[in-house]
């Protein structure tokens, strides 16, 4: 079995399992493997619809977050955020495996928290703040199939507008580009009529 990235490509929207079998599970440690041979840049969080098995994207809605603290990895099978705080952080700066040498610029909740289910069938709930609830986010949206603004550095460019960021705004050099605000391209257009399509 080969497991490798899908590069700048949006990711698809996967579906809820109903039972976890031993095919999955299987799937799950190769998976593991590979975040964890996933070396540069380092893994913080994984979506399986990210990769590719033997040349087929795999539509399983499973997620890895590794924690902070320990390392160790967190496999989460039809993982969902059951609860958002009203507190957001705008503009947050993340790397991505699907967009290498890019950024994902997202606006975030604060804190979560999120319903899943592990390897050994348990449904956990479990609390997340700060970079920890970030991550999740990000790794459900992918499976979600959420597209997120994406910041090409070498071009300046932005792609990708969110259905849940649909006023999104980044933060350049300390102001903020609103949908109304000249285009961060320098291409003489509003924001929404360019890079933020």
């Amino acid at each position: 079995m080969k497991i490798t990235p899908i590069l700048n490509v949006q990711t698809k929207e996967t579906k809820k399992h109903t039972e976890i079998t031993e095919e999955i599970k299987v799937l799950c440690s190769n998976l593991l493997r590979f975040a964890e041979d996933c070396k540069r840049p380092p893994l913080a969080g994984l979506a399986a619809n990210q990769l590719a098995k033997d040349g087929e994207r795999i539509m399983e809605r499973i997620c890895f977050i590794r924690d902070a603290e320990y390392g160790s990895w967190l496999v989460a099978i039809n993982p969902s955020i059951i609860k958002k705080s009203k507190e957001k952080t705008e503009g947050n700066k993340e790397g991505c495996l699907t967009w290498p040498k890019k950024t994902i610029v997202a606006d975030r909740h604060n804190s979560i928290t999120v319903s899943f289910t592990d390897l050994n069938k348990k449904q956990k709930i479990i609390d997340a703040e700060g970079f920890e609830a970030f991550v999740w986010q990000h790794e459900i949206n992918h499976l979600d199939g959420i597209s997120e603004l994406v910041f090409n550095p070498k071009t300046g460019r932005l792609s990708g507008l969110s259905a849940e960021n649909k006023i999104a705004t980044i933060k350049s050099e300390g102001k903020k580009i609103g949908p109304n605000k000249p285009c961060l391209c320098n291409s003489g257009k509003k924001y929404k009529k360019c890079c933020g399509r």
